[in-house]
């Protein structure tokens, strides 16, 4: 098996195009500070694992498009988004 390291250009290029509005809304906020702490310790390989999992999660979402937002598969799935965003980004609650 042969290690790729991830690439990091399409995240690096999010965080410039929206540095300044992100600054601007939410930087005297918890959510923000959080954020920066978590999200800027990151080496790439974190990253690649971070996607992967929003990527399966996504997944999940669109294959249950169909269902009602009260049913117990979207609500499962919400679950686990909240779970991630904690996980990886801030403290996420309802």
């Amino acid at each position: 098996m042969s290690f790729q390291s991830f690439d990091m250009t399409e995240i690096k290029e999010t965080k410039k195009k929206y540095a300044q509005e992100v600054t601007e809304r939410w930087e005297n906020t918890n959510v923000f500070t959080q954020n920066q702490k978590k999200s800027n310790s990151y080496p790439p390989e974190n990253w690649q694992k971070i996607q992967e999992e929003a990527e399966e999660i996504y997944e999940g979402f669109l294959a249950n498009m169909d269902k009602s937002i009260e049913d117990e598969v979207v609500h499962d799935l919400v679950d686990l988004w909240q779970q991630h965003i904690s996980k990886y980004y801030y403290d996420c609650n309802n």
